[in-house]
């Protein structure tokens, strides 16, 4: 039989739960679980907030590529419109 998941989690849970909010919003009852467990439990509170931080590096390094990718392609094609427009004209 299926126990059922009172309102304390483990730290392992409490972990998984951090990273997931990442991806997705969190059910009102695991946003509820996890803050009561990171009240309670200053190492996965650390864990928390260093993850949050990575996360956001993470996202300022992967935008700034995105962002450098996309005007190297569109100088790139802009020289190669250039080029078949003046191969149009000759």
């Amino acid at each position: 039989m299926k126990q059922k998941e009172g309102m304390m989690i483990t730290c392992k849970r409490a972990t998984e739960l951090v990273e997931i909010q990442f991806e997705k919003k969190l059910l009102f009852k695991q946003q509820f679980q996890l803050k009561l467990h990171l009240i309670l439990c200053k190492v996965c509170d650390i864990y928390a907030k260093q993850s949050q931080k990575l996360n956001q590096i993470l996202a300022h390094v992967i935008g700034q590529k995105v962002k450098k990718t996309a005007f190297n392609d569109s100088q790139k094609l802009k020289t190669k419109i250039i080029k078949k427009l003046e191969e149009i004209e000759s």
